[in-house]
């Protein structure tokens, strides 16, 4: 059985790829990959960014949960989050307080048909 605060969280992870599919399914490669200015990524680069990014980090996160299972660092729900977490939380959610380049292995390229960026960004959500 999965605590509350997971099926929420796995909740509002499904309802946010819902609205995303809603709205961004249906665009063409030239509105996926419209720029607002110079250099401002467009809706495709910010997908792929996304994806590249959970790619990157997701191992790590499985690693350390993973561990610290091993070493009986855990608890059962309701979880708090430590200074370094809420921290993390902050500097995530919008709008950003702070804005800072991405590193440049989590920088978006377009390898592919943009309209491939939306399914490939869901997936790896997944």
């Amino acid at each position: 059985m999965i605590c509350p605060e997971l099926q929420t969280l796995a909740d509002e992870a499904d309802a946010a790829s819902a609205e995303l599919q809603a709205i961004a399914g249906p665009l063409s490669d030239a509105q996926l990959t419209w720029r607002a200015a110079l250099g401002k990524w467009s809706i495709a680069d910010i997908l792929t960014h996304q994806r590249i990014t959970t790619e990157h980090c997701l191992p790590a996160v499985d690693r350390a949960l993973g561990e610290a299972h091993c070493r009986g660092l855990y608890r059962e729900c309701p979880f708090t989050l430590t200074m370094m977490g809420r921290l993390f939380v902050w500097y995530v959610e919008p709008p950003p307080a702070i804005k800072l380049p991405a590193p440049k292995k989590l920088v978006p390229v377009l390898t592919g048909p943009p309209a491939e960026a939306l399914p490939a960004f869901l997936n790896a959500q997944k």
